[in-house]
């Protein structure tokens, strides 16, 4: 390949871009934790740089939202950071849920039916262990992208 082929190959390459819009809790077609990750994934193994990932992610994150006004603020936000902190937030906003839920327990009156207050705390404790296996693999999947960075995992 000469030079001018490489110069030409990078102006037909195609801006990275992420499917969907990550959301507030509760928004109904939100991006899932585990659709972006694939996506971030594929754009490192496509060859986008970390900064092209991250400028799109935070393109993708609702207009008003708390954290994209938080992300803005950031100064060389990496994207394994980036990806520290939607983690961290799907799993707070999963316990809150959680929270919420058990609160709503707590609410139901004498003599309700045990079986349906079983289920929905089966349940509860679904929707936290299939998370904790998600920020699992982000972590593991983070340690593999950011090179010589590595983040701890919590047991």
């Amino acid at each position: 390949m000469k030079p001018d082929d490489t110069v030409n190959a990078s102006f037909l390459r195609h801006e990275f871009k992420i499917s969907g819009q990550i959301g507030e809790p509760g928004q109904a077609d939100k991006l899932t934790f585990v659709l972006l990750t694939h996506q971030i994934d594929s754009g490192l193994k496509h060859g986008y740089n970390e900064n092209e990932i991250v400028d799109t992610v935070i393109r993708a994150i609702s207009l008003h939202s708390s954290l994209r006004s938080y992300v803005k603020t950031l100064k060389d936000l990496s994207l394994p950071k980036l990806q520290k902190i939607y983690t961290f937030t799907t799993v707070k906003n999963l316990c809150q849920n959680s929270i919420k839920s058990v609160r709503k327990l707590k609410c139901v009156k004498n003599g309700s039916d045990n079986d349906k207050i079983l289920a929905k705390i089966q349940e509860i404790k679904s929707d936290l262990e299939s998370l904790k296996k998600q920020a699992n693999n982000a972590n593991a999947n983070l340690e593999v992208s950011s090179g010589s960075q590595k983040f701890p995992r919590e047991t």
